[in-house]
C-alpha cells in the first residue's frame, strides 16, 4: 500500500476573500475601541447645562429698591403723597422700561430704571413702592434675572401723577450680572454671558406690564 498523502485541496479565491475581509474587520473594531478608550480618558466630565426659565407677564410684583420723593410729589411728613386725588386706573397707566446705557464694558453694572406714564385727561395718584414693581432681564425666552427673587423691601410710595405727564419711578435697580432664583439667595450663582451678548430688561408696576422691553449689549 502506498503512504502517498493525497494533495490538499486548494480554497476557492471567493474563500480568501472572505478570510481577507473578516480580518480587516475585526482590525477596524479594535481601532475604533482603542480610540473611544482614549477619548474618554482624555475628555472631563460634560457640564451640567443650566435649567432656564421663561418669563411671564405677571411674576411677584416687589423689587428690591425703594422710591425716591418724585417732583411733582405733594409731600406729607415723609414726602409721600397724601392727598385725595383719586387711584390711577389700570388703562391710564403706560409703564416703561430703560437702562443707564445701551452698551456695558466688563464689570460694569446695568442701572435698571422704570418709568410710568398717566396717559388720561386727570391727575390720579399710583402706588410706585416695591410692593408693585418688577424688573425682569431675559436672553431670548430665557429669564436671566427678577428683582423679586431675593426681594428684601416690600413698601408702599403713593405720588401724584398729573394727566399727561411721565414720572421715574425711583432710584435705579442694578443688575449685578448673573443669573438668579428664589434659592441661590446665598450661593454662588451663574455669571452672565458676555462678548456683547444680548439682554432685554422689561418691567411691571402693579400689574400693569410695559408694553415694550429696552434692549443692552454686555461686554
Amino acid at each position: 500500500m502506498s503512504n502517498t498523502q493525497p494533495p490538499a485541496r486548494r480554497l476557492s479565491p471567493k474563500v480568501y476573500r472572505r478570510r481577507r475581509f473578516t480580518v480587516f474587520l475585526l482590525f477596524v473594531v479594535f481601532v475604533v475601541l482603542v480610540i473611544v478608550v482614549f477619548a474618554r480618558c482624555g475628555s472631563s466630565p460634560a457640564p451640567v447645562p443650566t435649567q432656564t426659565r421663561t418669563p411671564t407677564p405677571t411674576m411677584t410684583l416687589i423689587p428690591l429698591i425703594s422710591p425716591t420723593p418724585s417732583g411733582t410729589t405733594t409731600p406729607g411728613a415723609s414726602g409721600e403723597y397724601t392727598g385725595t386725588a383719586e387711584k390711577c386706573a389700570p388703562k391710564d397707566i403706560v409703564v416703561g422700561a430703560f437702562t443707564d446705557k445701551t452698551d456695558f464694558n466688563p464689570g460694569e453694572l446695568p442701572q435698571l430704571s422704570m418709568t410710568v406714564t398717566n396717559k388720561g385727561k386727570t391727575d390720579c395718584k399710583v402706588n410706585v413702592g416695591t410692593s408693585q414693581q418688577v424688573f425682569q432681564v431675559t436672553s431670548g425666552d430665557d429669564l436671566w434675572w427678577q428683582s423679586t427673587d431675593c426681594q428684601t423691601e416690600k413698601t408702599d410710595y403713593w405720588i401724584l401723577l398729573p394727566a399727561g405727564k411721565t414720572e421715574k419711578t425711583g432710584s435705579p435697580v442694578p443688575w449685578v450680572r448673573e443669573r438668579s432664583s428664589p434659592d441661590t439667595c446665598a450661593s454662588a450663582r451663574e455669571a452672565a454671558v458676555g462678548g456683547g451678548a444680548s439682554y432685554y430688561v422689561t418691567t411691571s408696576l402693579g400689574g400693569v406690564q410695559a408694553k415694550e422691553s429696552k434692549q443692552f449689549l454686555l461686554y
